[in-house]
């Protein structure tokens, strides 16, 4: 029996998984360092699809929420400081949001 894979890395990881694993190891980081890890766990995921996956899974990046609305808000787990990193998203440290803005 064929199983369908669900993504194109090791396993079928998705780009949403390397992402998820990429920010828990790193803990703060550049969006460029994120790509390049993420990009090191498969070379078969396309720059594009790799840069598009951490805007759509940044929650405070309202533009990410009209874009890429297959990703849902509850998936996403990148914040954008104010300092331009990015650090895995907590909600009791950044707050909750909806559609990118602040509500507490």
């Amino acid at each position: 029996m064929n199983v369908k894979r669900r993504g194109k890395g090791p396993g079928g990881m998705t780009i949403k998984e390397a992402v998820y694993q990429v920010i828990k190891k790193l803990e703060k980081s550049t969006g460029k360092e994120i790509f390049n890890q993420v990009k090191m766990i498969s070379s078969e995921w396309g720059d594009h699809a790799i840069l598009r996956h951490i805007m759509g899974l940044t929650i405070n990046l309202q533009p990410g929420y009209y874009e890429w609305v297959f990703i849902k808000e509850k998936e996403k787990c990148l914040f954008l400081c104010e300092d331009g990193y990015f650090e895995q998203y907590n909600k009791d440290k950044h707050g909750i949001f909806e559609d990118g803005v602040r509500l507490e």
